[in-house]
């Protein structure tokens, strides 16, 4: 029975393998046998196209430009920003003046500094973290600069010159980094 059917090369719709009869070819060609292989009888209004534009015409494309971009924004997660108390303002506040105080005796100052990064796009945001050199403390402007020690920007902070600025009231943890001495 197996040896009426073979398998075509390809599948249908629902992925199962259609079977046709044999000779199926040979009564295409007893049909039609007269007429393949001749080239069209009548006059062509337009030139044919050439084959390597005619898959341009099966070319997969998008219904609707920009549609995946607007799907991956709606589903990327941004988080609320944790409002501080004043006993984490004031850690804060210490640990910059401590950070300031060894800055103007000359030594090199790290920290380690959590701050909230508002979305451009969304509601939200996220909570980033630099490890870097510090380089001033501008009170009056409330922002806090740091050298960059790596090579190439972190994502969402603002890179200015080489150092990255990083405002007061989006700072959340400050901690100072303790240089290990060789």
């Amino acid at each position: 029975m197996e040896d009426q059917y073979r398998v075509n090369e390809f599948e249908n719709l629902k992925g199962g393998r259609s079977q046709t009869q044999k000779g199926q070819e040979s009564d295409a060609q007893r049909r039609y046998g007269d007429i393949l292989g001749h080239s069209y009888p009548f006059p062509l209004r337009h030139a044919r196209m050439p084959v390597e534009d005619r898959a341009a015409q099966f070319a997969s494309f998008a219904a609707l430009n920009g549609y995946e971009e607007a799907v991956e924004e709606e589903a990327r997660l941004t988080e609320r920003e944790i409002d501080l108390d004043d006993s984490v303002r004031e850690m804060i506040n210490q640990t910059l003046v401590e950070a300031e105080e060894q800055l103007m005796r000359g030594e090199t100052v790290r920290l380690s500094v959590t701050w909230f990064q508002p979305d451009v796009h969304k509601d939200g945001g996220a909570y980033r973290t630099a490890v870097e050199r510090l380089k001033k403390i501008d009170y009056y402007r409330q922002v806090l600069w740091l050298a960059e020690i790596k090579s190439g920007n972190q994502p969402g902070l603002e890179n200015i010159g080489g150092e990255i600025a990083v405002n007061f009231p989006q700072i959340c943890r400050v901690e100072l980094i303790e240089e290990e001495v060789e």
